[in-house]
């Protein structure tokens, strides 16, 4: 795919460099000329550094915004990835857009104009509590601007779980909605349904709403 990344800096080099990886051809457009130079230089596979203004139309032009597949503006400043996306939205019309949001405050804004947001902030909050707290339970993605979550829970080896062989599914009290997707046990890989009997050990990929989180925590991890 042909992805358009606004912003050089470290998150946007990150970016690039896996979106290389993937076999993906990357333009960055990038304002400061001496880290547009460092770009340039260091990166490889198809790219272009187009230096200029991410929220410039002259500058999307060049970058040939309206060929590009995907455009992901990952700046340092809310205000400029907002305007870049609505400049590019109202222009050239990608497939699809996606901001970085520094200041999870303004993430609503970002969402009530129908770009899809990603806080880092929230995130590494996120992976940061789920280290601490938890080896048994983390995020694996977020769907949806964040509002769902695909969750990879490893069920507890308590002794009342080991004593009553497992527990199945259609007996958990989950919060709605919440839905068990898959189950690995020892080798084997299986589609849940509600007949499935969690093993402690068993991983299990969880899909439920963002906010849900913390009780399918209790859920499946106080068996």
């Amino acid at each position: 795919m042909y992805i358009i990344i606004g912003g050089g800096g470290k998150v946007g080099e990150v970016l690039a460099r896996q979106l290389l990886g993937d076999g993906h051809e990357i333009v960055i457009i990038e304002r400061r000329d001496e880290r547009a130079d460092e770009l340039a230089r260091d990166l490889r596979g198809r790219y272009m550094v187009v230096r200029g203004d991410c929220c410039d139309s002259r500058t999307m032009d060049e970058a040939g915004m309206r060929d590009a597949d995907i455009f992901i503006v990952v700046t340092g400043h809310d205000d400029v990835n907002l305007v870049a996306c609505e400049v590019a939205e109202t222009l050239y019309h990608p497939s699809r857009i996606v901001a970085r949001v520094n200041n999870p405050k303004n993430e609503r804004i970002f969402q009530k104009l129908g770009i899809n947001a990603i806080s880092s902030t929230v995130v590494i909050a996120r992976m940061i509590e789920e280290e601490a707290l938890s080896t048994q339970m983390r995020t694996v993605m977020t769907l949806r601007n964040g509002d769902l979550a695909m969750l990879e829970v490893e069920i507890p080896h308590s002794s009342t779980l080991k004593a009553d062989g497992g527990i199945r599914v259609s007996e958990l009290e989950l919060p709605p909605p919440t839905v068990l997707v898959a189950v690995s046990h020892e080798d084997e890989f299986f589609i849940v349904n509600g007949g499935t009997i969690l093993q402690p050990g068993d991983t299990v990929l969880v899909c439920t709403t963002t906010v849900n989180e913390q009780e399918v925590r209790r859920a499946l991890l106080d068996l």
